[in-house]
């Protein structure tokens, strides 16, 4: 009877030790799953939906990258429109001062030849 006790005892210790490994094997891929989980994984719906918003974002970006070139261009435009505009008033500048200058010597003939007459009046009248 004790030998049957004996046996008994230990197959209950053999099946308690595969029961043990069935639960330590269940637990490791548990925790397998579980570190698997931290990495998330997508629906092909959750794909595509992040397929289509990063389209959006590198769409939004292609557009402010366009934006500044296009404002860099209007800005390049600007500056040789005003630069026009700077030669054309240095040219007008130079025009009204040469104009000043012949008015100023016109003047002055006219005052010349005003004093001149006014000379040969006073002669003529003295004779």
């Amino acid at each position: 009877e004790k030998e049957r006790d004996r046996d008994g005892l230990v197959k209950l210790v053999a099946q308690l030790r595969r029961e043990l490994d069935r639960l330590r094997a269940e637990d490791s891929a548990q925790s397998l799953r579980s570190d698997q989980s931290q990495y998330q994984f997508y629906t092909d719906e959750e794909y595509n939906e992040l397929q289509d918003e990063l389209q959006k974002m590198a769409g939004e970006l292609r557009a402010a990258d366009d934006q500044k070139k296009s404002s860099h261009k209007q800005r390049k435009q600007e500056k040789a429109q005003f630069e026009r505009m700077r030669v054309e008033l240095a040219r007008r500048i130079e025009e009204y001062a040469c104009l000043l200058a012949v008015h100023n010597k016109l003047e002055n003939s006219i005052a010349n030849l005003e004093d001149q007459c006014m000379h040969k009046g006073l002669e003529s009248e003295q004779h």
